[in-house]
């Protein structure tokens, strides 16, 4: 049986050292969803894929199935977000919300909206920090896949918060001294609830800073 070869774009959600110079990569891509690969001889201090497959990048890449994982042949960086991998707070978000979108997500089911919706979500954290590209990511997410929560269930001032910032574009929500401790009762609310459909806890934390 022939093998199956991908060419596509995709986003970095996961690495696990394997064997002495390989990795494990998760993958969400545009043609084939979320996807298990192997990374052969990144680990070498010779190889050329090692900087473009870092947790956070978008790249152009091309894919052959192998009997367990597709194997990697070609990974180019398309935006590697520096910014975020410079700023704690920023690397912080950015693991939320690679952890939680690698543990909603199902293998093999590609949604172009989930894509940008993700990709999104990187290129305004590495614009700004903001507490509500991670609330907007985490609720939005969350609706794409089905499990919008009754928003009339949580407190007054948290269910307008999530009104607003489910319509809005990631460009568009902002945080100011007014609201930032609604916008930090909402990430945790939005947390919880996440966990609750995960049934597992979620092991990164983020310390926001007004």
């Amino acid at each position: 049986m022939p093998r199956k070869y991908v060419h596509t774009k995709a986003i970095v959600l996961k690495r696990i050292n394997y064997k002495d110079a390989d990795k494990i990569i998760t993958l969400y891509t545009k043609e084939e969803g979320k996807l298990t690969a192997l990374a052969k001889g990144i680990r070498k201090i010779s190889s050329r894929k090692k900087s473009h497959l870092e947790l956070f990048n978008i790249i152009d890449c091309y894919l052959v199935e192998g009997k367990n994982w597709y194997i990697i042949t070609q990974a180019e960086s398309i935006k590697s977000f520096k910014k975020i991998k410079d700023d704690l707070e920023l690397t912080q978000m950015g693991y939320y919300a690679l952890e939680i979108f690698e543990k909603l997500i199902q293998d093999g089911e590609p949604n172009e909206q989930l894509f940008n919706l993700l990709a999104n979500t990187f290129i305004q954290l590495s614009e700004k920090r903001n507490i509500n590209i991670i609330n907007a990511f985490n609720l939005k997410l969350i609706k794409l896949i089905g499990f919008l929560p009754n928003l009339s269930t949580f407190p007054n001032e948290v269910q307008k918060h999530m009104e607003l910032i489910s319509k809005q574009a990631l460009k568009d929500v902002s945080v100011n001294t007014k609201n930032f401790s609604i916008s930090k009762k909402t990430y945790y609310i939005l947390r919880n609830y996440t966990e609750e459909i995960l049934e597992k806890e979620i092991r990164t934390k983020v310390d926001f800073r007004e």
